[in-house]
């Protein structure tokens, strides 16, 4: 998979990272989600320290749960996008996604949806904005 290097698509991801970060840091995460965490970080240049520092001291972040639809499929596209970064798809990347998707209201099949979709894209050479913008237009499609 062609990785993002654009600056804003990279903030982008950032952005909705550190909000599940936020998240599991208000949960009893155990070993394994952190270690997914921390490998998603590293993908985006966030160093483990950085992620161990605000998890001492997590006022520093606070999770905020997606108000709009498009807002929320934007978050999870976003992780299924960490996920696939590698061209590996562990289970427990797959779990944390669902932990995140239950935590803001949405059915674990929107993860599969985009999963579909995504690994699809890639293979036709769909870029990834043109599928984020398929995924806003057409909701109904993956939820």
């Amino acid at each position: 998979m062609e990785l993002l290097t654009d600056q804003p698509s990279i903030n982008k991801l950032r952005k909705s990272f550190y909000n599940v970060f936020a998240y599991f840091l208000s949960t009893e995460a155990d070993k394994g989600v952190m270690n997914c965490l921390f490998k998603w970080g590293l993908q985006l240049n966030i160093y483990k320290i950085e992620l161990l520092r605000i998890r001492a001291m997590p006022a520093l972040l606070s999770f905020e749960k997606p108000t709009r639809e498009n807002e929320a499929l934007e978050q999870v596209y976003d992780l299924v996008y960490m996920t696939y970064m590698d061209g590996i798809v562990e289970d427990v990347e797959l779990e944390v996604i669902n932990s995140f998707v239950k935590a803001i209201g949405m059915e674990p099949h929107v993860v599969n949806n985009m999963l579909k979709a995504l690994v699809s894209a890639s293979f036709d050479g769909v870029d990834d904005a043109s599928l984020r913008k398929d995924i806003l237009l057409h909701p109904e499609v993956y939820t």
